[in-house]
């Protein structure tokens, strides 16, 4: 008698307990204006380190895999010349070669970071022309430029290898600017309207458009009216019903792509409001603006309030979900001494997109500063303005991590509790006993043009695997292998199950069925396997750098990189690197 095919529900029970649950699901269900149910949750929430310094008009990213601050001003409205990485739990504090309140900082492919423009001056007062690199590699700055016009609060977005495009401006003039990748900075167009941080949306024709509803003297403009760095600017009557968000934009503009622009298509959400201050969300492809449609109007309420959503839209491309971030009302018109925070979690792969609000419980000194995502999906919030005191002359040194995947990759302890050391042991040898005593033996079809099995078995047989059925699987296994070493189709980041088996000559089923049993793991864990090992030779034998050996190794983005490669090795690619080296 044959073993059932299914994992025994106790096994699942045991290998469960293994796994932590950092989420808390507290749902609850809140209406739109037309009684449209929403779902919301309570998630956990994580207080990390403190920054050194507290800061404001500061820039958040990730450089080299580590969380960065760079910038902004402190108490007294003081202008900084530091930056912050985290780092084994704690903030890292870097002097850099001048100061940049409400600059920009914009990773680039190479690795290092561009950080330009501020104000001149302590209180918000003037603008700047100064330029320098930031190497994560070493934590070093280098000044090494000059803007073609001082800036502040402008927007950078890096359109090819090394070139950037810059455009914005506060009480001074806008232009649109090119950084030719080594040294010099051009003024190459003028723009129909200044404007104040303002969105750059790459086209899939290396154009770029220039977007924003705020002057350069934070006047209300026709945003209907958008400017391109090659082509002639045009009306996008959408804008007329909604309006951009007003919120300075203090992280890489790609965190709001939603499109894989390693095929050169960009397609990037942003956060909308109407007349009667109704959020919504558009997406933007190419010159194409269409609202995104949604299962649910997006919550303007929540069971304590009203929510006022800040920021830039964050996503995860590995999930396929995005997040807008808020706070309450209350605290934003300086009511409260403390907020919930809000994420509106977008599930845009679907149409209409799900619509889920996330919250925590009251938290204690939140700025209203910059939010990035990490690579695992959570979300971070560094410093800002704390609205019930004076602004820009107390500002909040707090950092707080929302738990939306709910594991926390920047904080975590590799090491465990003895007790817990050995409750995981036994759990898995007897999750591995029971495994092998419900496990049935490998049963897969033939290749195609075999017509029956050994000792005359049809391939509609019933009953155990025989040696003739695991050889066919061995053969077939042989020689995807070769074709993976002699023809690395996993280079293509798009490389699905049916190209392999055309390859082949034989069909999908006996391609998953083959992988299933031989290396019991799914089609895209053997095909990750590999571009991990051809990122570990690059790493090896060539000085690229990481964003260059993602691209080159076959992954479709860096967050999925990131997770492959840790899941694969236990380690970060820079760990490896460092390890493999010395």
């Amino acid at each position: 008698m044959s073993h059932p095919k299914h994992i025994p529900p106790i096994l699942v029970w045991l290998c469960s307990l293994l796994i932590p649950v950092s989420v808390s699901a507290q749902a609850t269900i809140v209406s739109d204006s037309n009684g449209t149910a929403c779902r919301t949750e309570r998630i956990e929430v994580k207080r990390l380190s403190d920054m050194n310094t507290a800061r404001t008009g500061h820039t958040v990213l990730f450089a080299n895999e580590e969380l960065t601050v760079v910038g902004g001003h402190t108490n007294g409205f003081v202008s900084l010349s530091t930056a912050e990485y985290f780092s084994g739990g704690k903030w890292q504090q870097l002097q850099m070669v001048y100061h940049h309140d409400d600059g920009f900082a914009l990773p680039l492919q190479s690795g290092k970071v561009l950080i330009g423009g501020g104000h001149e001056k302590n209180l918000g007062i003037g603008q700047s022309h100064e330029v320098e690199m930031y190497d994560p590699l070493t934590h070093s700055f280098e000044g090494f430029g000059c803007l073609a016009l001082k800036r502040t609060r402008a927007t950078a977005l890096e359109i090819d290898s090394g070139r950037v495009v810059i455009a914005g401006n506060w009480y001074h003039d806008d232009g649109i600017e090119v950084f030719n990748g080594k040294d010099s900075f051009s003024l190459v167009k003028e723009v129909t309207v200044p404007r104040c941080s303002p969105y750059l949306l790459q086209t899939s024709n290396h154009d770029v458009l220039i977007i924003g509803n705020t002057g350069s003297k934070g006047e209300t403009i026709d945003e209907t009216l958008i400017d391109r760095l090659y082509g002639k600017s045009f009306h996008e009557p959408l804008f007329e019903t909604w309006h951009l968000l007003k919120d300075d934009i203090l992280a890489p503009i790609t965190n709001c792509l939603i499109s894989d622009e390693t095929k050169h298509r960009y397609t990037y959400l942003l956060p909308v409001m109407n007349h009667s201050g109704q959020v919504a969300i558009i997406e933007a492809c190419d010159t194409v603006f269409s609202l995104l449609p949604t299962a649910t109007a997006v919550p303007m309420e929540s069971p304590w309030g009203g929510i006022h959503y800040h920021g830039m839209i964050m996503t995860d491309r590995l999930s396929k979900r995005a997040y807008l971030a808020g706070f309450d009302d209350a605290y934003y018109l300086r009511k409260n001494d403390s907020t919930r925070l809000y994420l509106l979690c977008i599930e845009y792969d679907q149409k209409p997109c799900k619509l889920t609000l996330y919250h925590t419980d009251p938290l204690p000194e939140v700025g209203m500063g910059s939010f990035t995502i990490t690579n695992d999906g959570n979300i971070v919030l560094t410093g800002g303005m704390l609205p019930q005191r004076n602004n820009n002359y107390t500002p909040s040194k707090a950092v707080y991590m929302l738990l939306v995947n709910g594991k926390d990759a920047l904080t975590s302890s590799k090491k465990m509790s003895w007790w817990w050391l050995v409750l995981a042991l036994a759990l898995v040898v007897v999750a591995v006993w029971l495994y092998r005593k419900y496990q049935t033996p490998p049963l897969a079809p033939p290749l195609e043009g075999r017509g029956t099995l050994s000792e005359g078995k049809t391939l509609e047989g019933k009953g155990t695997p025989n040696e003739g059925e695991v050889l066919e699987e061995t053969i077939l296994l042989n020689r995807i292998c070769e074709l993976m070493e002699n023809e690395q189709p996993f280079l293509n980041s798009n490389l699905k199950i049916t190209d392999v088996a055309a390859m082949l000559h034989t069909n999908r089923t006996y391609v998953s069925n083959c992988i299933n049993n031989q290396r019991n793991c799914t089609f895209m864990q053997f095909i990750n396997t590999y571009r991990v090992a051809y990122a570990q030779k690059l790493m090896k034998e060539t000085d690229k750098k990481i964003p260059e050996i993602w691209l080159a190794s076959g992954f479709a983005n860096e967050t999925s990189f990131f997770r492959t490669f840790k899941t694969v090795t236990g380690m970060t690619p820079n760990e490896w690197k460092a390890k493999a080296v010395n």
